[in-house]
């Protein structure tokens, strides 16, 4: 494996790229580097689904999705979690369990989503 190298930098997130050996000789390969990123799946007390509509610049559209978005470096992220659901929704409080993380998108990615 060769050196990384930084090949963007911005507020968000940085993209390394590094060389790796193949069958044929070898492949640049890319990754973005960033913070944990929190999602909440919100319940009422009556027992409705908060879903928030939002534009996607990435597909041009909007989405209907659950709440979230990036935890800031260091951040709990059950207090992140908190925040976006407040930002997003306007609902807070009530009672909350964490069902783990995975892996954001591991192929490009080496975040975790919580």
């Amino acid at each position: 494996m060769s050196e990384r190298h930084t090949l963007l930098e911005h507020p968000l997130f940085r993209v390394e790229g590094w060389d790796v050996p193949t069958r044929t000789g070898s492949a640049r390969v890319v990754r973005m580097c960033t913070t944990p990123w929190v999602n909440v799946v919100p319940l009422t007390q009556d027992g409705q689904l908060v879903l928030v509509r939002q534009h996607r610049y990435g597909i041009g559209a909007d989405t209907l999705e659950i709440p979230g978005g990036v935890a800031e470096a260091g951040e709990d992220p059950q207090v992140a979690a908190a925040r976006e659901l407040v930002e997003e929704t306007g609902y807070g409080g009530g009672t909350w369990e964490s069902l783990g993380w995975v892996w954001s998108n591991p192929a490009i990615l080496d975040n975790r989503t919580w």
